[in-house]
């Protein structure tokens, strides 16, 4: 029976457990060499596989907190939304289409609306005043604009 060496090298190491010699470097850079300098540093196997088990773990609880995180941000997103004081981005954009395409209709339908008006006109002042009537009832339908908090999706139905 031959006896595995106490202590290994990062290119042993590398061999042995299939990763490459910067990860096993930086896995166990805090487990000092006991013996060697520079590349010929050598480790004590104990050393090396707590560090790694270390390592592994932290990993794991790394993912882990990442992952309550994730799930926390969510459930207070959540809670925000239902308070009305967040909204989804899908819905902001919905409800801005909505506002532009009504905007759009109102505005190009001026024209329309201030031609019979104006053409008996003669006085650029009374032409004036007349746009200037319509700009201002499409401002303030704009303003006035009201849109439910539903998701596009529903919107879509």
């Amino acid at each position: 029976m031959t006896m595995m060496p106490q202590e290994w090298s990062i290119s042993a190491l590398s061999v042995e457990l299939d990763m490459t010699r910067r990860t096993i470097a930086k896995r166990i850079a805090d487990v000092p060499p006991s013996s060697g300098e520079g590349r010929t540093k050598k480790y004590r196997l104990a050393d090396v596989m707590a560090s790694l088990i270390a390592s592994e773990a932290s990993g794991k609880m790394n993912d882990q907190a990442r992952l309550l995180k994730a799930r926390a941000d969510a459930a207070e997103f959540e809670v925000q939304r239902l308070h009305g004081t967040m909204v989804p981005a899908a819905e902001v954009e919905a409800a801005w289409h909505v506002i532009a395409g009504r905007f759009k209709q109102r505005i190009l339908a001026i024209p329309t609306r201030i031609a019979p008006l104006a053409a008996v006109e003669t006085e650029v002042d009374a032409c004036h005043e007349i746009a200037d009537v319509f700009c201002r009832e499409a401002l303030a339908e704009l303003a006035a604009t009201q849109i439910e908090n539903t998701p596009p999706e529903e919107n879509q139905k």
